[in-house]
């Protein structure tokens, strides 16, 4: 007995003393850095977390309820020292939970507040990552107390510090870990930090499905599609290798060039025009998550690329992703947005890219959706340039609304309808398009946006009429043999009108686009805020002489007068709903329409989104409405950048024409072929002198001092004659 007692007292001391020695054992292991408290893992998953930890030890995960029972546990051997743990996710819900990680048996991180949902990836360029404090709606959000605790965000720095190891101040390979971000809570103030289009996007998301959402922010601006790609993605397809090539985005181990941190201005430089960078520093990091998707707000910085180039990048960028985020459902949905209405000065205008876009989504539809943006508010703050709008909620609740029909299966229409086909019949064109729902509508009255030219290439305005559910019928008396049709396909496009429907419900705007892209070319841009007498005020790029300042861009006067009160009326008894109504405050009064502006001495500035070319026209007509008792006598003046010009009315050599006090519409024609310079009959041009149209302006001459007139509907057409007798 005595030797038992002995053997278990031995026994006893051997593991008291062998218990000190392994809680001794230094715990070695650390997650990455883009696991921390708050977070959001992929609902229904086998969730993967990961980390460093010395070769051979074990790695176990246990997750934990609110009350502290055990939901789920794994473990996994490190190799290589690193460590992977899957454990599988339960179903999305309102509720927290904790995540405890061991090695070897030892508590080496707790995570609280985890959350299980639906994940997406957020990505792109500036309008991605422009930050909810900026986003014009930051006030009214801030005051409701900030959005929800369930939604869920990690955002990046635009410059991620990698240590002090200078091979990695922009990484040449791609970054296990990420060094620098964070995930906050819907609810918390430093959600001011996090992209605006994301946020709206999952809290809007999360309304249509009804579990938690979360964002991984990986966005940097004026950053090209190349630097979102891999070297391997890149280099393992000819055809985006030569794309890289020709524009400059390729580099190899030799050209990899190193900069420190402080040197800003070469780091944003290969930052957003090197291939690979942003997936070396940002996206490779974020791999071990799950996600149901992604959403993508880029191109600004690709403007210039033939779309059928961009096109493809994309397809890679999709496919690349799916792969590294595992994704095992088909395609990895992706639904990206439009480019802001803006001037980007290439070759290849914005309207073409974005045509591009909804082209693409046609490849695929079952996998993605393109939202037009165009209609959208032009909202922005002094000194912030104008290629950022900041009202992005709309944008990020489109996205929402797009992903609750295509991934979440929930009723609707998905993506904004896209041309299908156009078919000249005669003098007009009837225009297909698809995704209309339950069929196309015209919101706030007549469809506006259509455009057609004939073989000259001249664009002219185009009335159109909604035929059918999915069927549009456009004409216009200035182009009688049309070839080609386009729609909202301008700089400055927010008036086009046709959207599609589900359950009396307005949808999405009908995408940009030309039916003959032979026929793309500068006269394409066919403004029309100002010629049907409207709106009040419309919105004008405005660019400097060397095009490199926009701070002047924003709302200005459609129409300026002299001497004259002015008003947009409605005319019920009128075939057009609206004309501009002219009051006179003496006997000569004026209306005006100009295409620059200046201010005092400042530098002329030029209303890039306007139409200033009349080169290509034969004749500008118009309609006036006299509602006085007296005649007015109508004289015109259009000036350019150099000379001032008065075209000879209906078919005269006067450039004067009375209008008779009839209460009726006159139509007035002003013939560009016979052009006074400065009102000097005797020095007569034609319409070739006004390629750079500055101002134009219709003035009035009545016996009275008090005058009112309407005037409406200004309309170009391809040529004009005098009459036999002049």
């Amino acid at each position: 007995m005595k030797k038992l007692i002995s053997l278990i007292i031995c026994i006893t001391v051997v593991l008291a003393c062998a218990v000190p020695a392994f809680s001794a054992t230094p715990v070695t292991a650390k997650v990455y850095n883009v696991y921390q408290n708050n977070m959001l893992f992929e609902q229904n998953e086998d969730d993967v977390v990961a980390g460093t930890a010395q070769s051979g030890n074990v790695i176990s995960c246990y997750l934990y309820d609110k009350s502290n029972n055990l939901i789920t546990s794994s473990e996994a051997v490190a190799e290589n020292d690193s460590f992977s743990v899957i454990f599988k996710a339960p179903k999305g819900a309102f509720e927290e939970y904790t995540l405890v990680l061991k090695e070897n048996g030892m508590t080496f991180t707790t995570l609280t507040g985890i959350v299980f949902g639906e994940l997406w990836l957020a990505s792109g360029q500036s309008n991605m990552e422009l930050n909810m404090d900026l986003c014009s709606t930051w006030d009214e959000f801030k005051k409701a107390g900030y959005g929800s605790p369930w939604v869920r965000a990690l955002s990046m720095y635009s410059f991620p510090d990698f240590g002090d190891d200078s091979e990695t101040s922009i990484p040449l390979y791609p970054q296990s870990s990420m060094p620098d971000g964070e995930w906050v809570r819907g609810c918390d103030a430093k959600i001011s930090h996090a992209s605006a289009v994301a946020v709206y996007f999952a809290h809007k998301l999360m309304d249509e499905i009804n579990v938690p959402v979360g964002v991984l922010n990986s966005s940097l601006g004026g950053s090209r599609i190349e630097s979102w790609l891999s070297r391997d993605t890149i280099e393992n397809d000819e055809r985006a290798l030569s794309i890289a090539k020709a524009h400059g985005t390729y580099w190899t181990d030799d050209t990899w060039v190193d900069h420190e941190l402080s040197d800003v201005n070469s780091l944003v430089g290969d930052y957003t025009g090197k291939m690979a960078t942003n997936f070396n520093a940002r996206v490779y990091s974020l791999r071990n998550f799950r996600i149901s998707g992604m959403i993508w707000y880029q191109g600004e910085a690709n403007m210039g690329y033939e779309i059928s180039d961009y096109q493809h990048l994309l397809g890679l960028l999709q496919k690349q992703n799916g792969e590294l985020f595992s994704y095992k459902k088909g395609n990895l949905p992706i639904i990206y947005s439009q480019l802001a209405s803006f001037d980007y000065n290439t070759t290849k205008s914005m309207q073409y890219f974005n045509y591009g876009f909804s082209e693409f989504q046609k490849q695929d539809p079952e996998s993605r959706a393109c939202i037009s943006i165009y209609d959208l508010p032009l909202t922005f703050k002094k000194n912030y340039s104008t290629i950022h709008p900041l009202d992005k909620q709309p944008i990020g609740e489109r996205m929402a609304e797009n992903a609750a029909v295509m991934v979440y299966g929930k009723e609707g229409v998905y993506s904004a309808p896209t041309f299908t086909s156009a078919r000249i019949k005669e003098n007009e064109v009837i225009v297909k398009l698809d995704n209309v729902g339950d069929g196309i509508i015209a919101v706030g009255g007549n469809v506006k946006g259509f455009a057609l030219c004939g073989a000259d290439g001249v664009y002219y305005r185009a009335e159109a009429k909604i035929v059918d559910k999915d069927t549009i019928r456009v004409y216009s008396d200035s182009v009688k043999a049309p070839v080609c049709v386009t729609y909202a396909y301008s700089y400055q496009n927010d008036r086009a009108n046709l959207y599609s429907s589900y359950h009396a419900k307005v949808g999405m705007p009908v995408t940009p686009f030309i039916s003959n892209f032979d026929y793309d070319n500068e006269n394409a841009i066919c403004n029309s805020d100002w010629q049907d007498c409207d709106i009040e005020r419309q919105w004008n790029m405005a660019f400097n002489a060397e095009h490199t300042s926009d701070a002047l861009s924003g709302f200005y006067d459609v129409w300026n007068t002299k001497l004259c009160s002015k008003k947009i009326v409605s005319l019920g008894q009128y075939t057009f709903d609206k004309a501009l109504n002219l009051k006179s405050l003496s006997k000569y009064f004026s209306v005006a329409h100009d295409f620059t502006y200046k201010k005092y001495n400042t530098d002329e500035v030029f209303f890039t989104n306007q139409d200033a070319d009349w080169s290509k026209y034969g004749c500008l007509s118009f309609l006036v409405r006299n509602n006085g008792k007296n005649d007015v006598i109508i004289e015109n003046k259009i000036t350019t950048g150099n000379s001032r010009y008065s075209a000879a009315i209906n078919g005269t050599v006067s450039d004067k024409y009375v209008i008779p006090a009839d209460g009726q519409w006159h139509k007035v024609e002003l013939n560009f072929s016979a052009l006074y310079n400065s009102g000097d009959k005797s020095q007569i041009a034609d319409a070739s002198v006004l390629k750079d149209v500055r101002s134009f302006r219709v003035s009035f001459n009545s016996k009275g001092i008090y005058s009112n007139v309407d005037v409406d509907e200004f309309n170009f057409a391809p040529e004009t004659v005098l009459n036999d007798n002049t």
